[in-house]
């Protein structure tokens, strides 16, 4: 097998335990939490998601492009020193807001914690990528692991203990403590061996050398990841911590493929993207990776839509009513991100940052907007969340279409791979539109679950296939 499918493989396997154990949490998690007690971890942890992105100034993006070890080593160093100083003025700050709090607002009265979280998912992220530019994969794979088993753990028990959102709140910082520990002793390792010490005049050759991620991928990251956690944090700030606990177990349970998609093909493709970047043959085998994994994921988010309601409370129990509604609503814009989250990385390679910069200004902007403006409206949380996926899954298909123009592919190729996923879409939906049995629920489940898989099956084949032969035409291409 070549090198692009076994790094992948492997970063995939890894993830792919992580994820596992983070599904298998999902319904212990539903049955030990209440949705508003979830609905308040959510809020303060998509909170400090949002921080996290500011920590490093997003110049952890950079550690891949290097050539030299021994800058690498010195920019990790400069990451961690701006982390440092982000995490003590945001402490001051969160703290402050924290003791003045009203009495009884639970949100609020977390904020204290929110840097701590966020420094720890911001040195976590910086330690996988640098494990990452050093190829190893193994370590990086076992990090994810380290982190889902650890919260895991600590979520149950304290769970157990009918703790509240201190079981779900301290439970993370209990994996990312984890993470840590398990990954900084060999990225510390490599940056000693390779690194330098890191003066001023560096820190100034790195905010110079590296610009475009402070000026184009941090704005754009935090609209991304401010539009994607916004939906939560509203409604938590709103006062509605039960629809803040449903739309926060649902996003844990869609953004699984997400998470695989950018701990696995993401950081393996980049690095491909960099090497091969210009390389027509290398165009050709980008689309048959995007149009494989999309349409091959089709069937599978199709079947979900039809049967959301009996499946999402099966995972999650009685008290979870109206779970369902949320994973239909959201369900179409998790397909899409599942493929954008590593897709969009051929802007970074090609310098057009500010493409997905200019979308997000405008989409993303609207779409937390639209939330707000719609609960102080008196609209319901439903109504909000209808919106805010209508708009969100503008977004995904603008920038598809833009890093299909700036990988030189068709906006041809573009409509055929966004047709072919609509086609697949439809024979599980229309499957149980048309033959439904309310009768025998059963039955119907269980046929309609079978088509589902064949298909995935059957295009899973096809599309490898593919690009097999796609990987082998770029790699035969003459370096430019």
């Amino acid at each position: 097998m070549a090198r692009f499918f076994k790094d992948t493989a492997f970063l995939f396997l890894g993830t792919a335990f992580s994820q596992l154990i983070a599904a298998l949490l999902i319904p212990v998690l539903g049955r030990l939490y209440a949705p508003a007690e979830y609905g308040i971890y959510s809020t303060v942890f998509s909170i400090a998601v949002i921080l996290s992105v500011c920590m490093s100034l997003r110049f952890e993006n950079a550690l891949i492009l290097p050539k030299k070890d021994l800058a690498a080593g010195a920019l990790l160093r400069f990451v961690l020193f701006l982390v440092l100083i982000i995490f003590g003025i945001s402490t001051i700050v969160f703290t402050g807001v924290s003791l003045l709090a009203p009495q009884g607002h639970d949100v609020m009265q977390w904020l204290w914690v929110v840097p701590l979280l966020a420094a720890g998912m911001n040195l976590v992220q910086t330690g996988m990528l640098f494990g990452n530019r050093h190829q190893r994969y193994k370590t990086v794979a076992v990090n994810a692991i380290t982190l889902q088993a650890a919260y895991g753990i600590a979520a149950v028990v304290m769970g157990l203990a009918s703790l509240g959102a201190v079981g779900l709140i301290f439970g993370r910082i209990i994996g990312q403590g984890a993470a840590a520990l398990h990954m900084w002793p060999l990225a510390h390792a490599l940056s000693t061996a390779h690194g330098t010490k890191l003066t001023s005049r560096k820190g100034g050759y790195f905010l110079r050398r590296y610009r475009q991620f402070p000026i184009y991928n941090l704005p754009s990251t935090l609209l991304m990841t401010a539009a994607r956690e916004s939906l939560v944090i509203v409604f938590g700030l709103f006062g509605f911590a039960h629809a803040a606990g449903l739309a926060g177990m649902v996003r844990a349970g869609l953004l699984i493929p997400v998470g695989l998609m950018s701990a696995s093909i993401g950081q393996v493709f980049l690095k491909q993207a960099v090497i091969h970047n210009g390389k027509r043959a290398f165009a050709d085998f980008t689309f048959w990776l995007a149009a494989g994994l999309l349409i091959s994921m089709t069937p599978g988010f199709a079947f979900l839509i039809a049967w959301a309601d009996p499946i999402v409370m099966t995972i999650l129990g009685p008290g979870w009513t109206g779970a369902g509604t949320y994973a239909a609503l959201l369900a179409p814009v998790t397909l899409m991100q599942a493929l954008n989250i590593w897709f969009m990385r051929v802007l970074e390679v090609t310098g057009h940052q500010h493409v997905n910069f200019r979308l997000q200004s405008v989409l993303d902007t609207g779409s937390i907007a639209g939330v707000v403006a719609l609960l102080m409206l008196g609209h319901t949380p439903l109504t909000a969340l209808a919106c805010y996926a209508c708009l969100q899954m503008v977004y995904q298909l603008l920038l598809t279409r833009a890093v299909f123009r700036y990988s030189k592919l068709s906006l041809n190729r573009f409509l055929a791979m966004i047709g072919g996923a609509l086609a697949v879409s439809s024979l599980p939906l229309g499957l149980h539109v048309l033959f439904g049995d309310s009768t025998n629920m059963g039955a119907q489940f269980v046929r309609e679950g079978a088509v589902m898989l064949v298909m995935t099956l059957i295009l899973s084949v096809f599309f490898l296939a593919r690009l097999k032969r796609a990987q082998a035409a770029y790699l035969a291409e003459p370096e430019i």
